[in-house]
């Protein structure tokens, strides 16, 4: 299984991820650590935008902080 923060190299059809529509609430499933901020696992936030044919997302999270961070979908849960 891929890590949460590995490099989207695989193709879309190789890859098997849920896909979330713009401004979908979602949840860390998983805690993790994007550029020294740990995030932990039920974190909450929301879907502005989709990379990689949605393989990642760019999530406004809410809680437990207000940060803008890219998750890799196969982290993320609706």
């Amino acid at each position: 299984m891929q890590g949460c923060l590995s490099e989207l190299r695989q193709t879309v059809a190789d890859f098997d991820h849920p896909t979330f529509k713009d401004f979908t609430d979602v949840t860390l499933a998983q805690p993790i650590v994007v550029q020294g901020i740990a995030m932990p696992a039920g974190s909450r936030g929301v879907i502005l935008a989709a990379w990689a044919d949605g393989q990642a997302y760019e999530v406004e999270f809410e809680t437990p902080r207000h940060v803008l961070l890219t998750v890799e979908a196969e982290c993320l849960r609706a």
